[in-house]
């Protein structure tokens, strides 16, 4: 499994902006995401990440 860290701003209502950082590869990327809440957010853009 990657270690990911994920930093969440909002964009609009149900919409976030994700920063995901795998510290493992070194790389960051940068994911919209709708979601109800932030924690949601990071969670959803962690799982992508962590598929690829």
């Amino acid at each position: 499994m990657k270690k990911l860290n994920a930093t969440v701003e909002p964009l609009a209502p149900g919409e976030w902006v994700v920063t995901v950082t795998d510290v493992d590869a070194n790389s960051v990327h940068i994911i919209t995401i709708e979601a109800e809440t932030e924690k949601d957010a990071a969670f959803k853009a962690m799982e992508q990440i962590n598929e690829q």
